[in-house]
């Protein structure tokens, strides 16, 4: 049977809807959408922190919001058959503005944007895009985990292990509002692991783009992306996305351009060292030096300062490296259009041009869920199902007071960590930081493995309910990085990749 899709996913109506066309903000809350309004205007601080009236919640977590990082599995799995890594980057920016439709637009196409719930420290979503061996089409299947409350921060992980491609990110959130929208600044960054048919590897860094949520003196909510993303390969390509924002009389909303681009520079194995320090790993795919380690004492609080420094020194130098290849490079292709419609490559040797992503043609498919009943209690959607059954019966009152139990329900486990001096670790992810890769001997736990860049996925399929992460990370010699008992990793969201291990195979866990 095929994978369901959504029902509409049509592209037509490009812009925000007119806000007088739908009732926006029920008459019953219009004086407190005013008073929030307020509230906005006066909040210093992270937004994230600030209490959202139950009518502008969306009914479902932000961490399942990370699905549509695969909502085109065909996309996805189709970059691994490519073995020329020209083709292959093109196919890699075809993927990433198919992710951009449904993270950003879908859902205020043809109404508006609603806050999501801000998921608790430790929820979980598993899901998967089904096989159909009719149609030749392999599972695709994915795993969520929640690893930082304060700030918020989502980890994610992604594979076609009959594909050979696997997919590391995470994500996290700062809000501030700008006098007449909310900036989101998206901290993180996604790593894909390819494993072509020639039996090579190549990796892929991606960075994120900001976002504007306008539509705020209206209630008619919608998102625009602004500023650029970028997406780097181990072979030596990179893509460049620059999100044109509307002007106050001209323009549209929604444009996008870019350049996929050959990078050039003198002595490729500086190059390659580059981009495998933006990545993670060395240039030979080996360890970088450093390692992932606990923040449990004070000698290795000292360690983590100066890999740090070293980390950022390292990075910048690589950036530097990086932007002096670009500067130098050839441009193959440069890409216009809009993101949410239709996106066009246009290839500069002879002036052929292909569509990348038609939002009209390429449909959006539907995740598979377990049942209610076979989730746990932190998985996303049993864990607010009850609020989000409340909204839907625009029970207000009813959906504030669950999700408050919820959410005192945390602070309480918070406040008892604390409390009794204890540590919270995730259940599917490690900490993998700058410069070192999952690969790295770990002085704690001696040995190695290779899971920081998802190599180990092509031997290994994931488990959607495997054995908790201790125990896998002790299998494979990594060390698990501990989070305060308030769940907090600041200093954690832009100096590494939070990285999914896998369960070992039986045959190597005896």
């Amino acid at each position: 049977m095929s994978t369901p899709k959504l029902n509409d996913t049509s592209a037509a109506a490009d812009s925000p809807v007119d806000p007088d066309a739908a009732n926006v903000v029920p008459a019953s809350h219009r004086s407190q959408f005013t008073q929030f309004l307020k509230t906005l205007t006066s909040f210093t601080g992270d937004l994230s922190q600030l209490t959202c009236p139950a009518f502008l919640l969306s009914g479902v977590s932000l961490l399942e919001y990370s699905a549509h990082w695969a909502d085109h599995p065909d996309l996805f799995y189709a970059i691994a058959a490519h073995t020329d890594p020209v083709d292959r980057m093109v196919a890699v920016a075809r993927w990433f503005i198919s992710t951009l439709y449904g993270s950003f637009h879908s859902r205020c196409k043809t109404g508006t944007e609603k806050k999501p719930f801000n998921p608790v420290l430790g929820e979980q979503f598993y899901c998967w895009w089904p096989a159909d061996d009719k149609e030749g089409v392999p599972e695709t299947r994915m795993v969520c985990e929640q690893v930082s409350h304060h700030p918020p921060v989502g980890a994610f992980a992604i594979e076609n292990d009959k594909k050979n491609i696997f997919l590391n990110g995470h994500c996290g959130q700062k809000t501030k509002f700008k006098t007449t929208y909310i900036k989101v600044e998206q901290t993180g960054r996604a790593v894909v692991t390819v494993f072509p048919p020639d039996g090579s590897v190549d990796e892929y860094f991606v960075t994120l783009p900001e976002m504007a949520l306008r539509g705020l003196l209206s209630g008619q909510l919608f998102v625009e992306l602004l500023g650029k993303s970028s997406i780097t390969s181990a072979s030596g390509y990179q893509t460049v996305f620059e999100y044109v924002p509307k002007g106050w009389f001209t323009g549209e909303y929604h444009s996008i351009k870019g350049t996929i681009s050959k990078l050039d520079l003198p002595g490729g194995p500086l190059l390659a060292e580059a981009a495998a320090t933006l990545i993670g790993t060395d240039a030979s795919g080996e360890d970088a030096g450093g390692s992932p380690t606990s923040t449990t004492s004070a000698s290795s609080a000292s360690s983590t300062t100066s890999s740090k420094k070293a980390s950022k020194k390292a990075r910048k130098m690589a950036e530097a490296t990086m932007q002096s290849a670009i500067s130098e490079g050839e441009v193959l292709f440069e890409v216009s259009g809009k993101w949410t419609t239709t996106c066009v490559a246009t290839r500069l040797e002879d002036g052929a041009e292909e569509i990348l992503f038609d939002a009209d043609e390429h449909e959006m498919q539907v995740p598979q869920v377990k049942p209610l009943e076979h989730q746990t209690d932190l998985e996303s959607r049993k864990l607010w199902h009850k609020v989000a059954t409340a909204l839907n019966a625009q029970d207000y009152q009813q959906a504030t007071a669950i999700k408050t139990t919820i959410e005192d329900e945390q602070r309480a486990l918070r406040k008892a960590r604390v409390e009794r001096g204890e540590s919270w670790a995730p259940k599917n992810f490690v900490f993998v930081s700058d410069g070192a890769s999952a690969a790295s001997k770990s002085s704690e736990t001696g040995g190695g493995s290779d899971a920081g860049s998802m190599h180990s996925l092509a031997s290994s399929k994931m488990d959607l309910a495997g054995p908790g992460l201790q125990a896998r990370a002790a299998l494979r010699g990594l060390s698990v990085i501990a989070v305060g008992g308030s769940g907090g990793t600041e200093a954690l969201v832009d100096e590494g990749l939070w990285t999914f291990v896998p369960e070992r195979p039986a045959s190597s866990m005896s």
